[in-house]
């Protein structure tokens, strides 16, 4: 974002990200999402000792109490997301993904308010079931739909949050379930990992 030129709405966006509702003190933060005073969600990451948001940013001096809450100095300015999970997705090449989303009219979905925690297979991952397969999928629309579904969940959901998680629920007909275990990293139904996460959008974050 040119932050040379911003309206008054712009730079009051910028600044509301960087406000959260409520005292979070630095041995209270988990990680994962928050959602900050101007609706959208921030990724934190306390892993490496440090706090980081959003992959990048990070927490420089921490906990300077104040009156009426806490303050904690980091070394960027926070901008807010630009575009939808759809964008961020084709963004990051998931061109079998984006396919998948155009034949099925669920872009149009995933590009309504959300928030949506999006499971975005990487064209790698489609290449793996055959091209038999997939060719089969594209053709089926109803199948291809709830599989797509299956991918996506309501709300912000950090791979942080994924860790301290057994099951989550999906978007797919009857709600079905994906299964989650913290092996050397988050795994998914036993044998998917997260080979990119937390990428945040305007109406939510795709892995």
């Amino acid at each position: 974002m040119d932050t040379s030129a911003l309206t008054a709405q712009e730079a009051t966006s910028i600044l509301a990200y960087h406000v959260y509702d409520k005292e979070l003190r630095s041995d209270e933060i988990q990680d994962g999402f928050i959602i900050a005073l101007n609706g959208d969600g921030v990724y934190l990451d306390s892993t490496n000792g440090g706090v980081t948001l959003n992959g990048d940013v990070n927490v420089i001096q921490a906990d300077i109490l104040g009156s009426n809450g806490v303050i904690h100095v980091i070394d960027q300015v926070l901008i807010p997301p630009q575009h939808d999970v759809t964008v961020v997705a084709a963004d990051n090449g998931l061109e079998q993904f984006l396919r998948a989303l155009e034949v099925t009219d669920l872009s149009l979905v995933l590009q309504e308010d959300g928030p949506f925690t999006v499971f975005a297979p990487t064209d790698a991952a489609f290449a793996k079931l055959g091209q038999n397969t997939v060719d089969a999928l594209f053709n089926d629309v109803s199948t291809l739909t709830n599989l797509v579904l299956y991918h996506v969940t309501s709300g912000y959901v950090g791979s942080g949050d994924l860790a301290r998680m057994d099951a989550i629920e999906t978007q797919a007909e009857g709600g079905q379930k994906i299964t989650v275990k913290n092996s050397d990293g988050v795994v998914l139904n036993g044998n998917t990992k997260l080979t990119v996460a937390n990428l945040v959008a305007t109406n939510g974050v795709v892995h």
